[in-house]
Formats: structure tokens, sequence, C-alpha cells
């Protein structure tokens, strides 16, 4: 039996409804992002943006939202500090960064890459009980993909 497997292309509703059911089943998808879609404290952003957008957010929507976080609190600094808000000042301010977010709080490696590094695995599992292209149900976290330093 073959492993049916993809990056984050075949992870959203396009592919529940362009493939559909029974041939996306079983197939599994990676995010390079934490998978934080059930996790109680992101809830409000969750509920928020399905009420604003008629659908579910996907992860990397959270991951949009903390990004803009951390380039908002970099600015922030910056100008409280009395510098000039200019591209190497925020630079600097985000690789700094320790910015509590939806994901946990976000840091930079010296290479600028983000020190939380995660990989979430799912897989497609068909649920009845629920819209066949809604990502949160259908797609099922299976865990993290190991990572290597």
């Amino acid at each position: 039996k073959m492993i049916r497997a993809g990056g984050d292309g075949v992870y959203g509703a396009e592919i529940l409804k362009g493939a559909g059911f029974p041939a996306a089943e079983g197939l599994y998808a990676t995010i390079a992002a934490l998978n934080i879609l059930d996790n109680p404290d992101a809830k409000p952003f969750v509920d928020a943006f399905a009420k604003k957008y008629g659908q579910q957010p996907e992860n990397y929507s959270i991951t949009a939202y903390d990004a803009a976080l951390v380039i908002i609190d970099a600015i922030k600094r910056v100008a409280e500090g009395g510098k000039e808000v200019n591209r190497a000042n925020v630079r600097d301010a985000i690789q700094a960064s320790k910015t509590k977010t939806l994901q946990g709080t976000v840091s930079f490696d010296d290479n600028g890459d983000i020190t939380n590094r995660e990989v979430s695995v799912f897989q497609i599992h068909k649920d009845d009980k629920y819209p066949l292209d809604e990502v949160l149900h259908q797609y099922k976290y299976m865990g993290a993909a190991p990572q290597s330093s």
C-alpha cells in the first residue's frame, strides 16, 4: 500500500473540494506551522475569524496574524526607544523579538530563523458530522514531524 503525502499545497479546503472523497481519504499533508486551531488559547481568534470571513481559518492564518504581532511589537519598541522607525531599526528589533503570540513566544536565532520550528503532520479522515470541505474537522492532526538541529 502506497503512502500518499504532500506539503502545505495539499492542506486546505481546495483539496477537499477538488479531490473529494474517497480520493482524499488517507492523504497526509504537512504544514510548516504549529497546529493550534483547536487550542483553547486560539479559540477567540478562530471564532472571530470565522464570524468575519464565513469560514474557519487555517493554521497559516494564525501564523500570518502572529507575524503581524511581531512586526507591530518591533515598531512600537523602536519608536518607544526613541530611534527612527526605519527598515534597519525595525529589522534589528524583529531579530531581538521575544513576542507573545497565539503560537507562544516568538523569537529568532542568529540566522534570523524562528526558534520554534515545527512541521505539523495531518491525515485526511472523512467526518460526515461536518462539512466535507472544513479543514478543522476533515484533517486530523497526527503530530509534529521530527526536526533536526
